[in-house]
């Protein structure tokens, strides 16, 4: 289920059906994708050398993350912990960071702080295996929540959508005024729905 939510006022609006899409280092992930990427890339036209600053401490996910990034048209500046995340964004031009919260050297959070104080206008996607962080990225002015395992194509769209927002956008979000908010919940294969057999 996708939740779009206006920030800071309690109206949620669902949108998108129900699906499995494909998750996160599923031995699948890189096939069904592979299909998408090619005519999501045809449609989108501002993709191309947007710079995302990938930040995971796995590196399988920080590698599969970055196989579909790039393949996507993007360039990923990889990190593995939240100060070396901190010292690529003040070293090159960044356009998104896709910020996983458990990291070793700088707690997330801590690390979206002291980013957004001091590159505001870089929008941010946390995404977390860590549960009950909704209200809390919605209160600190987060771009979008993405629950792990992720669902990849809602995070291209997610990311496409906050890399055409504009400046009043994203300031508007970290005040705390009305903006658009973007959440999915951990997405959940059928094999995990069904009921145990009993023996």
């Amino acid at each position: 289920m996708n939740v779009l939510l206006q920030a800071r006022h309690p109206s949620v609006s669902l949108n998108g059906s129900v699906t499995t899409p494909p998750r996160l280092l599923s031995s699948t992930m890189k096939s069904n994708t592979s299909s998408r990427t090619t005519s999501t890339r045809a449609r989108s036209t501002h993709r191309p050398g947007k710079r995302v600053l990938l930040v995971d401490d796995d590196s399988t996910v920080r590698d599969s993350l970055n196989d579909v990034l790039q393949s996507e048209g993007y360039l990923v500046i990889p990190a593995e912990n939240g100060q070396q995340a901190l010292d690529l964004a003040n070293e090159s031009s960044v356009d998104l960071v896709l910020l996983d919260l458990n990291r070793p050297v700088k707690d997330g959070w801590d690390t979206y702080e002291q980013l957004t104080r001091e590159h505001p206008l870089i929008p941010v996607i946390i995404a977390t295996a860590r549960p009950n962080q909704l209200f809390t990225a919605i209160n600190a002015g987060v771009g979008a929540l993405l629950e792990k395992p992720m669902d990849i194509p809602m995070l291209l769209r997610t990311m496409e959508t906050l890399l055409v927002e504009s400046t009043e956008q994203r300031l508007a979000r970290l005040a705390g005024i009305g903006t658009e908010f973007h959440y999915k919940a951990a997405t959940v294969g059928l094999e995990h729905n069904r009921p145990a057999k009993r023996h």
